[in-house]
Parts: C-alpha cells; sequence; structure tokens
C-alpha cells in the first residue's frame, strides 16, 4: 500500500522537471494529494500549500543571468523526499492508546483493564469489561485513538 503512495510522490517529484510545468497547479495536485494521504492537518500539506514565488523586483535582478536557481523548486522536492521517506519508514508514530485509555479511565478501571490484557482475555471478556464503561467514555476514547490524539 505505502509502494502506491511512494509511487505517487515520485510522480509529483518527475512532474517538477516537466517543459511545460505549471507550479499553481502543481501545488493545488500534490495538496490534494499528501492530504489522501498523511491527512488535512499534515505539515507537509502546509509547507505545500506556503510555497510560492516572489516576483519583486530584487528577487528578479538577484536572479538574473547564469543558471538559475530555484529554491522553490528545491523546497518542493526536499519535502516530497521526505514524505516519501517516512513512508519508508513505515508506522513508526507511537501507539498512544494505552495513554489515551489511561487518561479517559478512572484508575481503579484502568488497573482492571491492564489485569484482563495481562491476563490474555477474550473479546468477549473485554466486550463485557467495556460494557460497564460510561458510553460518553467509551466514545471519547475511541474518536481519540482514531485522530491519534
Amino acid at each position: 500500500m505505502d509502494n502506491k503512495k511512494i509511487e505517487i510522490l515520485q510522480t509529483l517529484l518527475q512532474d517538477m522537471n516537466k517543459k511545460n510545468f505549471d507550479f499553481e497547479a502543481w501545488r493545488i495536485k500534490t495538496s490534494l494529494l499528501l492530504k489522501r494521504i498523511f491527512g488535512n492537518d499534515d505539515e507537509k500539506v502546509e509547507l505545500i500549500n506556503n510555497l510560492h514565488y516572489d516576483h519583486s523586483s530584487w528577487s528578479l535582478r538577484d536572479g538574473f543571468g547564469g543558471k538559475q536557481h530555484d529554491p522553490v523548486k528545491e523546497q518542493a522536492r526536499e519535502i516530497l523526499e521526505a514524505a516519501k521517506l517516512e513512508l519508508q519508514l513505515g508506522d513508526t508514530k507511537p501507539d498512544n492508546s494505552d495513554s489515551v485509555i489511561k487518561g479517559n479511565l478512572s484508575n481503579e478501571n484502568y488497573q482492571r483493564l491492564a489485569s484482563l490484557l495481562e491476563n490474555n482475555s477474550t473479546e468477549q471478556e473485554l466486550t463485557e469489561y467495556f460494557s460497564n464503561i460510561a458510553p460518553a467514555i467509551k466514545n471519547a476514547i475511541l474518536a481519540k485513538i482514531i485522530l491519534n490524539k
């Protein structure tokens, strides 16, 4: 699955080398794909969205003559390379489910759950345990785990 995502990022990198490259269209496309791959709140999405060319007279003067160094394209390349590396690392985010559960359950309830897990409880036993937890607490735990917060 991550291989497909890496291929997509590689395609975006190759698109920057096309002769008729349109940076604004590429930036929008890249932003949409990064949101799909990493989520709306990922820092890489914001970094791509904040890339822009400075067309002031000073920047035009400084870039005149010789082979042009394109710092905006270089930043975009580095962001996408970092995204590829992140995907190659795999899922290395720490599992925060334990801290979420501990933070939302009373100490007594958390100790009871820990005891169940240590004893290799069945799904039935865990279901029974969670049936005694208030629905609002279960919903908060589930939402936080899914959002990885």
